[in-house]
């Protein structure tokens, strides 16, 4: 939607005309004073898409983004004591957990301090319940004042986290050496963004931290988000994100419940979903591609700020039990790596055997700590999977990682719901994978085979449909090959393609009454224009919806005599664009866009009503 904030991320030496056209209100911090990450509001008399398009082309401009607006994930409240005993922690085996932990922690004397940081609301920090267990945190957005919560949210996830550690029932005694680092990015829950939470993650990753939670977040991919969770991944920090919660209608329907948000929804981030107390889908839980597990979510008992205790239901307060656990799992073993800890949560997650070992609402299961606390990470923890019959169904983004022995295969499917292209992101560890051959089987039989010896990354055109992978050895010789990969997808390009610029711009045929063309935004900076030939004057009606909350579409006309070039931005990601025009008869230009400049994995729709002016004949 309509955004004056922009986040600029560029390098080098800025134009003194670049700096005139812009109010800087916060500069990131970084050790090369020509590494910049921006946040600015545009000056009066700059438009706001021309400006964007003019810099965007510099060398010196990495990128040019709308300050997307975060939210918390919590559900709703309820102060009525419904329950007396938390029992979420006994669904995910915790009190089993803290027994074995004790045992192991004594045996192994186990001292070192494992820091979570929560960017959030920050928390209460004279809440009995936490204050044994806070280190510094800071307040990003006023840096002179402490991390305190006026809100309450940030407060009851580190409070859910604290109970994770046994702390509702020894405040002063809690199991371990968990700790926890209050970093601040929201005041009241609805002035969250994009360029706050990156900068609370930065100060997370600074402090050294060992876990960062985030239950807040957003349906819009963002580059500079991926940058940070890179940075993250590189020093050893795990990060878990909350799935989001649905949108539903004032009928109480649901609107979206996929995708899942991000940065959940990035292959290296530990995304987290909701089951209630027995043990089904939370149906106000988010569900898709790079769901990790699920952790209860529903009537979750925890702190409030100012004392006492409220229930609260959301993928806010499942998100910190799977970072409580993570915590226990570091203390015992600090020689495991992110990915170890990662893989571990997701192996050791309880599922039904008859459901598969993947899906979009559970993703692998339901947390156990104590199968988190007792088991070791598996090398190949997908086996037995050596044919096709015994593919292990995995998820777009999500990191995957597997060991071949010699005469070992491994099999895994996924599902693409549109043609287009996969892409598979094997690392950067080439030597690694030497003898390592991979070949593709795609829906309509087509199928290839690659050596992965030399290349990093595959890109595949697809059809819709299920993919089948197989890896193997290229040779006989006695050896394990370890192996990890991620798989992303880019929908293809529409029928009306290329169609980027206003001067070719793809004509729609246009009748009296209803009309309706799908397209799709394929690649990122996507244009998609088109061109009306009014037969006489009338009205038109134009509709631009998209299908999934990934799109926050754009609607601009082009100016026809006597009507105002018009660019429309009215409503949110997954909300429709919709426009009125008095029209003449003569050319008419519109273009679909989204708002953040993102590549989207699934179509949007183009609805046009045209009634003409009556009593005139079509003007030739």
């Amino acid at each position: 939607m309509m955004n004056e904030e922009w986040i600029i991320r560029a390098k080098g030496e800025l134009p003194s005309e670049f700096w005139k056209s812009i109010d800087v209100l916060h500069r990131s911090v970084s050790k090369d004073p020509h590494d910049y990450t921006i946040l600015a509001r545009l000056k009066p008399g700059n438009q706001a898409n021309e400006w964007q398009l003019k810099w965007s082309r510099e060398d010196f401009i990495l990128y040019i983004l709308p300050n997307q607006k975060y939210q918390v994930t919590g559900s709703y409240s309820i102060s009525w004591d419904l329950y007396d005993e938390y029992y979420y922690l006994d669904q995910i085996k915790a009190p089993e957990a803290w027994q074995v932990f004790s045992y192991l922690s004594h045996t192994r004397n186990v001292s070192k301090d494992v820091v979570v940081a929560i960017v959030d609301t920050g928390v209460d920090l004279h809440h009995p319940h936490l204050s044994s267990l806070l280190v510094p945190g800071v307040n990003i957005k006023n840096r002179s004042l402490p991390p305190q919560d006026h809100l309450g949210h940030g407060t009851k996830v580190a409070g859910v986290l604290s109970a994770v550690w046994g702390g509702m029932k020894e405040p002063d005694h809690p199991i371990g050496n968990g700790k926890i680092m209050p970093i601040k990015v929201l005041e009241n829950g609805n002035d969250g963004d994009l360029y706050f939470t990156v900068e609370g993650m930065k100060e997370a990753i600074r402090r050294q931290a060992n876990i960062i939670v985030l239950a807040q977040g957003s349906w819009t991919y963002s580059p500079l988000l991926a940058e940070v969770i890179e940075q993250a991944e590189e020093k050893g920090i795990l990060v878990i994100g909350a799935a989001g919660n649905a949108t539903y209608d004032l009928n109480g329907q649901v609107v979206y419940q996929r995708p899942i948000y991000y940065p959940a929804a990035f292959p290296t981030v530990v995304g987290v979903g909701s089951v209630r107390a027995d043990e089904r889908h939370e149906p106000s839980s988010n569900v898709g591609a790079g769901l990790d597990l699920v952790a209860p979510g529903e009537l979750i008992k925890s702190i409030k700020s100012g004392g006492g205790t409220e229930l609260d239901s959301g993928t806010s307060f499942s998100a910190p039990q799977v970072a409580g656990v993570a915590a226990f799992i570091w203390q015992l073993h600090p020689e495991y790596t992110v990915a170890d800890v990662r893989n571990l949560l997701r192996q050791t997650a309880d599922k039904v055997p008859s459901l598969p070992k993947w899906d979009e609402s559970l993703g692998y299961g339901r947390l156990n700590a104590y199968r988190a606390v007792t088991e070791k990470p598996l090398p190949d923890r997908f086996e037995p999977n050596n044919s096709k019959e015994k593919a292990t169904p995995i998820s777009l983004y999500q990191q995957v990682t597997g060991e071949l022995t010699s005469k070992d295969e491994d099999w895994y499917q996924l599902y693409l719901e549109y043609p287009g292209t996969l892409s598979l992101d094997f690392g950067n560890k080439r030597s690694d994978r030497k003898g390592l051959k991979l070949e593709i089987y795609l829906s309509n039989g087509k199928s290839a085979i690659y050596s992965l010896d030399s290349i990093s990354d595959l890109k595949v055109t697809a059809p819709a449909g299920y993919i089948q992978l197989r890896f193997s050895q290229s040779d006989d010789r006695q050896r394990k090959i370890p192996y990890q990969f991620s798989a992303s997808f880019l929908i293809e390009a529409d029928l009306f393609e290329n169609n980027d610029f206003p001067w070719n711009a793809y004509q729609l045929p246009l009748q009296e009454g209803w009309q309706s063309w799908s397209g799709t935004i394929h690649k990122k900076g996507d244009e998609d224009w088109f061109r009306f030939m009014i037969p006489k004057a009338g009205k038109l009606e134009l509709f631009i919806t998209p299908t999934t909350p990934r799109m926050d579409p754009v609607l601009s006309v082009l100016s026809q005599p006597g009507i105002k070039e018009e660019r429309l931005d009215l409503n949110g990601e997954g909300e429709r664009e919709e426009i009125t025009l008095q029209v003449k008869a003569g050319s008419l230009i519109f273009r679909v866009s989204d708002y953040g400049s993102n590549s989207i994995e699934q179509p949007y729709h183009i609805r046009a009503y045209f009634e003409m002016e009556k009593g005139r004949k079509v003007d030739d």
